[in-house]
């Protein structure tokens, strides 16, 4: 993953181990170009909630982005994916 001044790694790390508590709660959804599975595997240890693999549809990604910001919505709803107002 490439971010300008940091790397993807790192900033999921720093704000896994922030001393904030709120930061650490900050979800954390890795998109990359690369999808060999050690870099899944690493972006999942080091703490991001999911990792997707370019390219992805925006209803994909919107319904992973729901997934973990709503969780037991997704439980309680009998369709596939919620409305949600931006």
């Amino acid at each position: 993953m490439v971010i300008p001044e940091i790397s993807g790694f790192h900033a999921t790390r720093n704000i896994r181990k922030s001393s904030d508590p709120e930061v650490t709660k900050i979800p954390v959804i890795i998109m990359s170009g690369n999808d060999q599975a050690t870099e899944q595997f690493w972006s999942l240890k080091i703490g991001a909630n999911d990792f997707m693999s370019k390219p992805f549809s925006n209803n994909e990604m919107f319904g992973r982005i729901e997934k973990i910001l709503y969780p037991h919505a997704m439980e309680d709803e009998d369709s596939d994916s919620l409305s949600v107002a931006l």
